[in-house]
């Protein structure tokens, strides 16, 4: 009776421990499986973020960040930022400004829309390092069908990669125009480098105001026009001529004449103010 109750205790210990080591090996399995999810969920959302901030993506050439610049647009069927990217496969160098020696890349990115490679181009020196200067942006027109266009500012500057600065440097650096409807772009050669542009609302057509005026004194120049679609130049397209701020002198010291506001009243037509040195004005009728 005795060895058969020592026999119970002992068969119901083992059940009991038995019983404990299974619960124990169900616990701990769950628990490591646990932490291996976690660990999968962070690995995949690390990643995930990792593809998120590079400035590649499988449709761009792979190179370190030179300079970015954005812009927040509204067009008719798009509203989010569009940014340019001027990428580095080579080595960068800081001189007045970062650049690039090797490969330069540039690139467009809009929201949900697939990068675009603008340009790839291959500077050797400093001395032809290129720069990514600025962005602008040309509202459509539904009315005439003109586009949105985005306008990039992407070429050799000394002043900014060895400090070569002075009178006469190019005002404007506009290269390259992107139609941001379907994506498509072209190089631009015969931008305006000097002059202020007054766009057209109607299609992509500006009025500029020359830059005359220097480190001796003002002239008085005519307007003249661009057109964006062909890039072309229409030197002289005013009879009347004036300089480019009010209070422009000569370099004797004399006032000048000088632009006004400028209205367009179709994609053709337009008005400019001629403010004269004697305090009057008139208005300057304009077909280009």
């Amino acid at each position: 009776m005795q060895k058969q109750s020592i026999f119970n205790v002992l068969f119901t210990a083992a059940i009991v421990i038995l019983f404990a080591l299974i619960v124990g090996f169900i616990i701990y399995s769950s628990g490591n499986k646990t932490v291996t999810e976690s660990i999968k969920t962070n690995t995949i959302t690390t990643s995930s973020t990792q593809d998120t901030n590079n400035v590649t993506t499988a449709t761009t050439t792979a190179g370190s960040l030179v300079k970015k610049e954005s812009l927040s647009i509204r067009t008719s069927d798009y509203q989010g930022d569009v940014a340019v990217l001027h990428l580095c496969a080579g080595e960068t160098a800081k001189s007045y400004e970062t650049l690039c020696v090797g490969k330069n890349i540039l690139v467009l990115q809009m929201s949900g829309k697939p990068d675009v490679v603008i340009s790839e181009q291959q500077v050797s020196s400093a001395e032809d390092a290129l720069f990514l200067k600025a962005i602008d942006f040309l509202p459509d027109n539904e009315k005439t069908g003109s586009p949105p266009i985005l306008l990039i500012s992407f070429t050799k500057d000394t002043c900014a990669s060895l400090g070569d600065c002075g009178v006469g440097m190019p005002e404007n650096h506009v290269t390259y125009k992107v139609n941001l409807s379907d994506l498509t772009y072209s190089e631009l050669k015969h931008y305006p480098q000097y002059g202020i542009a007054n766009w057209s609302q109607f299609e992509h057509v500006a009025i500029f105001i020359p830059s005359s005026c220097g480190g001796a004194g003002c002239e008085e120049e005519t307007l003249f026009a661009y057109d964006l679609n062909t890039d072309k130049v229409t030197s002289n397209i005013t009879k009347e001529r004036a300089a480019n701020y009010p209070d422009a002198v000569d370099v004797m010291g004399n006032p000048l004449s000088y632009w006004g506001e400028i209205t367009w009243e179709s994609a053709d037509k337009a008005k400019a103010i001629l403010n004269a040195a004697d305090g009057t004005s008139k208005i300057i009728e304009i077909n280009i």
